[in-house]
C-alpha cells in the first residue's frame, strides 16, 4: 500500500517513460489547454511543461511550419470522429535543433461536452535518420547499377550471363548483333549457347570447367543464329555472390574473324620472306641486327640467325666501303627515308666481297611517324648477266610484298584502334532525328485540321443553338468547351517538345563532331552551348539538390582553328567537375544566400589567342593538391566515381594538340577557375 508521502504512481510512470505523456482538453467553447504535461518534456524537447500548460500555442509554434497543417488536420479529424489521434512530424527546439516526433492519443467525450485526449509524444529522430540514410544508400546503389548496365550495354564485346545450368539469362546489345539473336528467348529457342559452338565438345569443355569453379579462355569457332561462322576469343568465368558461392557464369566474346584473316595474311607473307632467294634483313635504327632470312644467311656465310643477331650492320659491309656507307647511304636514308643502289657485302667465311643490289629504308610507326628501325633488301648481282631479268622480277615482287606487309600492319593497327571506339552519340542522334522530324513536320497540318474542326463545331453551335437531347448529352459528356480551349494548347505543347528534341539532337551532333577530322575552323560558343545543353539536366533543381545557375559572358570570338570534338571533351570534363563540386558542397553545407553558380567567360586577346574562363563558387581546391590536378589517375572523388583521367586528358588536348595552356586558380571556400588559352590559328 502506498504511503501518503509517496509520489503518485502515475506521475512516476509519466516521468520515466521514454517520451512525453500529456492530457489535452478542448472545451465546448473551443478553448484548448493542456491540463497535464509530463516533466520529461523539458529534457526531450527543451520546453518546460508549465509553459505548455499555461499557453498551448507554445507547442503549436514549435511544430515545423511544413508539418503544422497536417498536425491541425489530424487533430480536427480525431475531434470530429473521436477516433484515436496519430501524427508524426518535426518540432523545432528552442536551441534551433529539429527533431522528429510521433504522437498518439485516445480522445474521450466528457459528460459536459468537452473532449479529453490522453496521449504520448515519442522522439523518433533516430528512426527517421536511419530511414534517410537507407534511402540515400539505395539511391547510390541504383545509380551504380545503372552505370554498370550502361557500361555493359555500350561495350563492343559480346557479353552473356547464364545460370548454373548454362541457360542464358542476359545478353547485351553487342551479343545480339554478333550472333543475330534479338533476345534471350530467341537464343533459347535456337538451342541456347551450345548451339552457337561449331564443335559441341568445346562447349561441354567450357561448361565443365566453369562448373568446377575455374575460368576458361581460348579461341573458338562459333556460328550465329543465322548460320554465319565467326572466329571468336571467348573468356568465360564464374559469378560469385558475397559469400563466395558460384551463382552463375559470365561469358565475354570478342569477334577476331578479321584479326585472324590479317594474321593469316601476315603468316603467308612471312613464309614468302623466309623462302625468298634474296637477302632480307631488319635492324635497330642503331644498327644491331634483328632478323636475317635464310637466303641472307647463306649469302654472307653465317650458320644461323642467332649468330647474326650478335652482329652490327657495319660488320656485313666490305671494309673499304664502310666510310662510303656512313657518309652516302645513311645520310640519304635519314634525309629521305630510303636509299637504293649497288653496294658490297663481305662473306664471313672467305672474306671476299659480294656485289649487291641493295635497298635500305627506314621503318616508321604509321601513327606517330617515329623511326623504329632499318630494313634491307639485297640480291647478289655477280651473275647479273645471266639472271638480271629474273632477279628484277623477284625484287619487284618482294618490294610489292613488303609494301603490302606495311599496309597490312597499318590496317591492323587502325582496325584494332577503331574497334574500341563507339558510335553511340551519332547513332542515337540519327535514330531520334528521323521520327522527330516526321512528327514535327506533321504538327502544322494537325494544327490546321484542329482549327478547322473547332471552327466547324462553332458554326454548328451557332446555327443550331438548340440541339437534340442526345446531342446535348454527348456534348456535356465530352466537355466540348474544355476540349476547344485545351486542344490548341496540347498541339502547341507537342510542337514545343519536338523542337526541344530537335535542338538536343543537333547539340549531340555538334558535340560529337563524328563527321569531322583534323584541324578546322570551329565556333567555340556553339561547342560550349552544346555541352551545356547535354549537361542541362545536372543543372536543374531535383529533390534536395538545388539549381546550378549558368552565367555566360561571351565575347566576340572569330572562328578558331582547332580539334572541335576534343575541345568539347575539355569543356565537358571541366564543367562536370564543377557541377560535382557544387553538388557536394550543397549536400553538406547548403547556403540559400549563395546559390551554386558557374560562369563562362570568353574573349579574344590582342595576341590573337582565345581565352576561356570557367569559374564556380564551389568549395575550392586545397593548395596541397592543386599541383597534382592534371596528373593521370589522380582524383579526389570517392572510389568508383572518378577515374582521375578527365583533367589529365584535357591537359594533353590543350597543351599538346593545340599548343595552348590550361591552368587552375582556386581558393578554398571561394571557388575555382579553370583558364583555357589556345592560339586562334596553330
Amino acid at each position: 500500500m502506498t504511503s501518503p508521502s509517496s509520489p503518485n504512481p502515475f506521475q512516476r510512470i509519466a516521468a520515466n517513460i521514454p517520451g512525453v505523456v500529456y492530457q489535452c482538453l478542448k472545451q465546448r467553447d473551443g478553448t484548448v489547454r493542456f491540463p497535464y504535461v509530463s516533466p520529461s518534456c523539458e529534457s526531450v524537447y527543451g520546453i518546460a511543461p508549465h509553459r505548455i500548460e499555461a499557453d498551448p500555442q507554445v507547442l503549436i509554434n514549435a511544430i515545423h511550419t511544413s508539418d503544422r497543417a497536417s498536425f491541425i488536420a489530424t487533430f480536427n479529424e480525431s475531434e470530429a470522429t473521436l477516433e484515436p489521434w496519430h501524427w508524426q512530424g518535426r518540432l523545432r527546439l528552442p536551441s534551433g535543433q529539429v527533431r522528429w516526433v510521433y504522437g498518439s492519443s485516445q480522445p474521450e467525450l466528457l459528460p459536459n461536452g468537452d473532449i479529453l485526449w490522453d496521449g504520448v509524444l515519442m522522439n523518433i529522430t533516430p528512426v527517421k535518420e536511419a530511414e534517410l540514410q537507407l534511402l540515400q544508400e539505395k539511391r547510390a546503389t541504383e545509380e551504380a547499377l545503372l552505370c554498370y548496365k550502361y557500361a555493359v550495354e555500350s561495350s563492343s564485346h559480346a557479353i552473356a550471363i547464364t545460370n548454373l545450368q548454362g541457360e542464358p539469362s542476359y545478353q547485351n546489345a553487342a551479343f545480339c548483333r554478333l550472333f543475330d539473336c534479338l533476345s534471350v528467348a530467341e537464343l533459347r529457342a535456337a538451342g541456347g549457347l551450345g548451339a552457337l559452338f561449331s564443335d559441341p565438345a568445346v562447349y561441354q569443355e567450357v561448361l565443365i570447367t566453369l562448373k568446377q569453379g575455374r575460368s576458361w579462355i581460348g579461341e573458338v569457332e562459333q556460328r550465329s543464329c543465322r548460320g554465319r561462322l565467326r572466329q571468336c576469343l571467348l573468356r568465360a568465368d564464374v559469378i560469385r555472390n558475397d559469400h563466395g558461392d558460384v551463382v552463375g557464369f559470365l561469358g565475354i566474346t570478342t569477334d577476331i574473324t578479321h584479326r585472324k584473316k590479317i594474321q593469316a595474311e601476315r603468316q603467308r607473307l612471312a613464309v614468302l620472306v623466309e623462302n625468298s632467294s634474296e637477302l632480307i634483313s631488319v635492324a635497330h635504327k642503331e644498327g644491331d641486327i634483328l632478323f636475317l632470312n635464310e637466303a641472307g644467311l647463306r649469302l654472307v656465310g653465317l650458320p644461323n640467325l642467332e649468330e647474326a643477331t650478335t652482329l652490327h650492320l657495319s660488320d656485313f659491309l666490305f671494309p673499304e666501303d664502310l666510310q662510303s656507307y656512313q657518309t652516302d647511304v645513311m645520310q640519304t636514308v635519314m634525309q629521305s627515308g630510303s636509299w637504293e643502289g649497288e653496294f658490297r657485302f663481305r662473306h664471313f667465311q672467305t672474306g671476299r666481297a659480294i656485289a649487291m643490289d641493295l635497298m635500305v629504308f627506314m621503318i616508321d610507326n604509321p601513327e606517330t611517324g617515329e623511326s623504329l628501325g632499318l630494313a634491307m633488301m639485297g640480291r647478289d648481282i655477280r651473275d647479273r648477266q645471266r639472271s638480271e631479268a629474273k632477279l628484277k622480277r623477284q625484287a619487284l615482287n618482294l618490294r610489292k610484298m613488303l609494301r603490302k606487309l606495311q599496309n597490312t600492319q597499318t590496317q591492323l593497327i587502325q582496325t584494332e584502334k577503331m574497334s574500341s571506339l563507339g558510335q553511340l552519340v551519332a547513332g542515337v542522334a540519327h535514330e531520334i532525328n528521323n521520327p522527330i522530324n516526321f512528327i514535327h513536320g506533321n504538327l502544322s497540318y494537325l494544327r490546321d485540321y484542329t482549327t478547322d474542326l473547332l471552327n466547324l463545331l462553332q458554326t454548328y453551335q451557332t446555327q443550331y443553338p438548340n440541339p437534340t437531347p442526345a446531342i446535348q448529352a454527348e456534348r456535356d459528356r465530352c466537355e466540348i468547351e474544355f476540349v476547344r480551349s485545351d486542344l490548341p494548347k496540347l498541339v502547341e505543347s507537342i510542337t514545343m517538345g519536338t523542337s526541344r528534341i530537335q535542338q538536343l539532337v543537333q547539340s549531340l551532333k555538334v558535340f560529337s563532331h563524328m563527321d569531322e577530322a583534323g584541324v578546322k575552323p570551329v565556333d567555340l560558343h556553339q561547342g560550349l552551348d552544346s555541352t551545356l545543353l547535354i549537361l542541362s539536366n545536372q543543372f536543374k533543381a531535383l529533390g534536395h539538390r538545388p539549381e546550378v545557375v549558368i552565367t555566360k559572358e561571351y565575347g566576340e570570338l572569330p572562328p578558331v582553328y582547332c580539334y572541335g570534338g576534343q575541345m568539347n571533351q575539355v569543356f565537358m570534363n571541366i564543367l562536370s567537375n564543377a557541377v560535382d563540386a557544387l553538388q557536394e558542397r550543397d549536400r553538406t553545407q547548403f547556403n540559400p544566400d549563395a546559390p551554386s553558380q558557374i560562369t563562362i567567360h570568353t574573349e579574344h586577346t590582342a595576341a590573337d589567342w582565345i581565352r576561356v574562363r570557367i569559374t564556380d563558387n564551389g568549395p575550392g581546391i586545397d593548395p596541397t593538391i592543386q599541383t597534382r590536378l592534371f596528373d593521370p589517375f589522380f582524383t579526389t572523388k570517392p572510389v568508383g566515381k572518378g577515374t582521375g583521367l578527365g583533367l589529365s586528358i584535357s591537359y594533353q588536348i590543350i597543351t599538346e594538340r593545340h599548343q595552348g595552356r590550361l591552368c587552375c586558380h582556386s581558393t578554398p571556400g571561394q571557388g575555382s577557375e579553370f583558364l583555357i588559352e589556345i592560339p586562334r590559328c596553330p
